[in-house]
């Protein structure tokens, strides 16, 4: 009888594990989702389905109703055809004076923005997954639609920042 009672628990106890790790898996794969549907539907930007969500950031504070949103997703190889078809450009050493100067000041505003977004919206955002400008990196921005993706081909990890608005 011992047993049979023993046999059950452990039986429960497995199915309840497969049960746990199946909801979490779905929860992540939602969460990617719903991401994902937004930045498309924000932006106008689609996500490739083989990005892997590693991190989201979002304020529950906003203003002219859009949500300040912070995605990481990381990719298994460059997505070559992703970056092509949206425009990505490249930081280039050989720009002219002009431009490296306009690449520069941008940086400086978009790590400025972010920072005001943490400090006033409370975004959490861990310190692996912010946006860095010190390793090579290959960018599109909208001034108007106020957005920046920002991809590091050193690690496929592409970071897509939008401002509340």
């Amino acid at each position: 009888m011992r047993k049979k009672i023993m046999s059950i628990v452990i039986l429960f106890l497995i199915l309840n594990s497969i049960f746990i790790i199946g909801c979490s898996n779905t929860e992540v794969e939602d969460k990617k989702e719903f991401y994902m549907h937004r930045i498309e539907e924000q932006i106008e930007i689609i996500i490739p389905q083989d990005a892997n969500l590693i991190g989201a950031y979002s304020s529950q504070i906003f203003m002219h109703g859009r949500h300040p949103s912070y995605c990481v997703f990381q990719f298994d190889q460059e997505p070559e055809e992703f970056l092509l078809n949206n425009g990505f450009q490249e930081k280039k050493s050989d720009m002219d004076r002009e431009d490296q100067y306009t690449i520069e000041k941008l940086e400086k505003k978009i790590i400025n923005e972010l920072k005001t977004e943490i400090r006033v919206n409370k975004m959490q955002i861990p310190k692996d997954d912010l946006i860095t400008f010190e390793e090579s990196y290959l960018f599109i921005y909208h001034e108007g639609l106020q957005y920046y993706l920002i991809y590091y081909p050193s690690d496929y990890k592409l970071i897509v920042y939008i401002q509340g608005r």
